[in-house]
Parts: C-alpha cells; sequence; structure tokens
C-alpha cells in the first residue's frame, strides 16, 4: 500500500511539472517593440548607430544635408547597411560606397571610412556613373553612451533575432503566427506550452523549436533569452562583445 501511494504521489509529481497551457496567454499578440539589452562587463563607451541622430556634415555635389534627416538601418532584402533621408542613400556595399542621389547611384571607389568601434563614418572623393559625377564630403560621428560596469542598456534589434509579428494563442496548445522569414512574413501553424516561466513555441515547416522567458499582464507579454551560443553578435554589437557580459533578446507584444 505504501509502495502504491509513493508511486502515485511520484506520479503526480511528474505530470504536474510537466509542460501545460497557460491560459492566460490564449488570445492574439501583435510584435510593437524588438531589442537587445546589453549588460556591461567593464566600463567603456557605447556606439549606438540606431539611437539619436548622427553629427557632422553631408554635403554633396555643394549641396548640405540636415543628419538628423537621416536614418542608419538594414535592409533584410539586399542584406546591406544604409544611411538615408528621403533625398538620398548611402549604401555600404563592401570597398565601395554606392549613393543614391536624384534618382541616380553613383560610385565612391575610394576614400570612405565607415567605423561603428570608433563611431565615424567619412567620405571623401568624386562619386561616379558612367558620364556622371558628383562631389562628396561627409564627416559624421555616431551617437554614444558612456556605460558603467553592471550597467544595461537597451539596443534596438535591427535583424529581428525573434521572428514572430503575431502570436495566436489557442486553447489546446496550438498555435497561429506570422512569422518573418528575411522579408517574406508566412502565416503558419504550430504548438506552444509552457513550463514554469518558460514558454516554448515550435513553428511547423520550419522546424523550429524556441524556448523564452516570459512576463506578462492583461495587455502586454514580454519574451526574453539570453545569448548562449557562440555565433557572430549583430553587426551594430560585435565591436564591443569583449566588453559585454550578457545579451538579452527581448521582444514585447500588445494584445489585439
Amino acid at each position: 500500500m505504501k509502495k502504491l501511494l509513493f508511486l502515485f504521489l511520484l506520479v503526480s509529481l511528474v505530470l504536474t511539472s510537466c509542460e501545460k497551457i497557460d491560459s492566460s496567454l490564449i488570445g492574439n499578440w501583435e510584435l510593437t517593440e524588438s531589442k537587445y539589452v546589453i549588460t556591461a562587463g567593464e566600463n567603456f563607451t557605447f556606439v549606438d548607430v540606431y539611437g539619436s541622430s548622427w553629427q557632422g556634415t553631408i554635403k554633396i555635389a555643394d549641396k548640405e544635408f540636415d543628419p538628423s534627416e537621416f536614418r542608419y538601418y538594414f535592409n533584410n532584402v539586399w542584406v546591406q547597411e544604409q544611411f538615408s533621408s528621403q533625398e538620398l542613400r548611402f549604401t555600404f556595399a563592401g570597398p565601395e560606397l554606392e549613393i543614391n542621389h536624384l534618382g541616380t547611384r553613383y560610385f565612391l571607389k575610394t576614400g570612405y571610412v565607415l567605423n561603428i568601434g570608433s563611431g565615424v563614418f567619412k567620405a571623401d572623393g568624386t562619386a561616379t556613373y558612367q558620364d556622371k559625377s558628383i562631389t562628396v564630403h561627409v564627416d559624421l560621428t555616431m551617437p554614444k553612451v558612456e556605460l558603467k560596469k553592471g550597467d544595461q542598456f537597451s539596443v534596438r534589434d535591427a535583424y529581428r533575432y525573434i521572428p514572430y509579428n503575431k502570436l495566436g494563442f489557442d486553447s489546446g496548445g496550438k498555435l497561429r503566427t506570422d512569422f518573418l522569414v528575411g522579408d517574406i512574413v508566412e502565416i503558419l501553424s504550430g504548438k506552444w506550452s509552457v513550463n514554469n516561466n518558460q514558454l516554448n513555441i515550435s513553428v511547423k515547416n520550419y522546424s523550429t523549436n524556441d524556448t523564452y522567458q516570459y512576463e506578462m499582464n492583461a495587455n502586454s507579454l514580454l519574451l526574453s533569452k539570453d545569448k548562449t551560443t557562440k555565433e557572430m553578435d549583430p553587426p551594430h554589437i560585435s565591436p564591443f562583445s569583449g566588453k559585454i557580459s550578457r545579451i538579452t533578446y527581448q521582444a514585447l507584444y500588445m494584445r489585439e
């Protein structure tokens, strides 16, 4: 009798510790913010390329442009870093600087520097395309943040490590999601479950199995995952990898 009771308690313990459904998650959630939270391992100056406006001078064909009107971003269609406004776009294409000005693409083959580690973008010379040419002068500094050891700082995620634009949690562990693949959003299905404070998501077709820490209230859901593997850090963070003790991926969703 004691053995049967012990066996019953053991089975109950196993069952209660297994994955289950958190009914408060059921519903539809839409992504509103995606970011990295970095923790400084020492005192250092972090260059936040996606932060506030870059400062300095942009002069193309004797016309000056306001740096505050430009945005640095990652173009996931062409897999390129770009710095652009409505009138002018710089594309950092390896050793060449591509400049799109008034509908024409010019190329500056030498004389440009983009260095995130030191926070500078400089370009001087003449850019050409066939029989056309324009003069280029750029001297910009990127926004910088002084961090002390142990400080945490939020950095915008331009590469979408967490690929779910929308999450639909149905009863019975069924999942619906708008899943981002490059620049294409696919509507897929899968499964979900929770174990303690961890949310497990699996998506069909891509054999995706992800586990995130999650926090929620009535209207918001925060997914978090620490970077633990040795894959390359995002390009806007990698110059400072040796000075960062922890990187946490986060995605914030709001209930629809």
